[in-house]
């Protein structure tokens, strides 16, 4: 079952899990634009963090938050290796794909790394550019049009 959790809990998951170095798990969101565009207060404002729990086991987190008009990012999608290819991130995504429609945004958009592809785009994300060296692999952006698939 999918619940909120707050910044500490899921800090922990990235930081043992996703992003075992550098500073990503450290921020609560990030400052990548999209369409060259970031509105800081906006993110503070809607930042939220959930967790796939089985009993009391995190076996998956994903976080996101509003990044500018029409915009919302998901971001630090993660499940646990034994349970993936279950649904759980496609679940996790759902539930930022439903926040991204709360907040009346018209796209929903992340920054995968390229193995983690293919669930966003089981999902309507389409690859909006080229795969690029980020911090942890090769990412590129993924955006989904919520007006499209109404």
């Amino acid at each position: 079952m999918i619940y909120r959790i707050d910044f500490e809990t899921i800090q922990k998951v990235w930081r043992e899990n996703l992003w075992v170095e550098g500073d990503s798990a450290d921020k609560r969101y990030n400052r990548i634009k999209i369409d060259g565009k970031f509105d800081q207060d906006m993110a503070e404002k809607t930042v939220f963090y959930w967790a796939y729990k089985l009993d009391d086991e995190i076996v998956g987190v994903n976080s996101g938050y509003k990044s500018c008009d029409n915009y919302y990012r998901s971001r630090g999608l993660w499940v646990t290796p034994r349970f993936r290819g279950a649904g759980f991130a496609k679940s996790l995504l759902d539930v930022a794909i439903g926040e991204s429609i709360f907040w009346n945004c018209r796209y929903i958009w992340s920054y995968p790394r390229e193995e983690s592809l293919p669930v966003y785009e089981s999902m309507g994300f389409e690859k909006k550019t080229d795969f690029e060296v980020g911090s942890y692999g090769f990412n590129c952006i993924a955006v989904k049009d919520n007006n499209h698939y109404k």
